[in-house]
């Protein structure tokens, strides 16, 4: 599948490896190799403070990356000052040289409340364009719920696409999650800032501290080098050529436009997608989950 896909950027224009789900332009440093994931979560029907949670990591393979570590364990964080470390559940080849590595994991809390459920991981790809020292940044994502019993059963939001994406330069690029909530609350998407939180060793009392990456800049607005122009585009948003690139996000339907890269490489970004309920009072946020590719 992925390479049917990459054939028609390769007839249109330069390729561009983009996100962090994407093939690299060269080998990797070792032990930096994390591409993209997310966290999603749903209440136990029978025991409101028992949650059922699912994380899916993108990573590249560590039998064609020269040395990359695997993924077998990983260390997450509940939000109520516990953590633990999960085994793997899937581990799949889904591409050359990325895996995708799937974990199923509960956790039963003790009160009603909100709670930041989190990952941290070390470390990202060193050749990511758009921050500063990569291969030293710690990747993290976290998915926020709330126990409440009087709301009844609650999932998080479903990204049924992959975080795995490739754009062309001076193409129009736009990518979708494919994100729905099964309850049917309402959902907003907002752009974030790749996050990271030191290491793993340096975390206190089961919490993770994150932050944004240092020097991290959307994909359209890099430092140095060019940032590409827009080009003819239908919209939404309608292009207009000549202009400088845009990087934007739809908050309603979650769609990604980037009209249009400028360079060669591979680039991060984070979104949350917002989960509202309509309740007497007005709308009441209810979980969210990062999703960073």
């Amino acid at each position: 599948m992925l390479r049917s896909l990459l054939l028609p950027l390769v007839r249109r224009g330069p390729l561009l490896l983009f996100l962090v789900g994407l093939l690299s332009l060269t080998f990797q440093a070792q032990a930096t190799h994390l591409r993209a994931g997310d966290i999603q979560s749903r209440v136990d029907e029978n025991n409101p403070r028992r949650v059922y949670f699912r994380m899916i990591l993108y990573a590249r393979d560590p039998a064609t990356c020269g040395g990359c570590p695997g993924q077998d364990q990983v260390n997450i964080y509940f939000g109520d000052g516990t953590c633990t470390v999960e085994g793997i559940d899937a581990n799949v080849l889904y591409a050359p040289d990325i895996r995708r590595y799937t974990y199923d994991f509960e956790h039963t809390y003790n009160a009603n409340g909100r709670y930041l459920v989190s990952f941290i991981g070390e470390n990202r790809n060193q050749a990511v364009r758009n921050m500063i020292d990569p291969a030293n940044q710690s990747f993290y994502i976290a998915t926020s719920i709330v126990i409440d019993p009087g709301q009844g059963v609650n999932r998080s939001p479903i990204l049924t696409r992959p975080a795995v994406d490739n754009a062309a330069v001076a193409e129009v690029f736009q990518h979708n999650p494919g994100a729905y909530d099964p309850d049917g609350d309402s959902l907003v998407f907002v752009l974030a800032p790749s996050r990271q939180a030191g290491t793993i060793g340096g975390v206190v009392n089961c919490t993770p501290a994150p932050a944004p990456v240092p020097g991290y800049r959307l994909p359209n607005n890099l430092a140095s080098g060019t940032n590409g122009t827009q080009v003819p585009f239908s919209g939404p948003p309608v292009g207009i050529p000549g202009n400088p690139s845009i990087f934007e996000i739809n908050r309603r339907t979650g769609q990604i436009v980037w009209n249009s890269p400028g360079q060669v490489g591979e680039y991060n970004f984070a979104f949350v997608v917002r989960s509202y309920r309509r309740t007497a009072f007005g709308y009441r946020l209810n979980d969210s989950v990062i999703r960073d590719m």
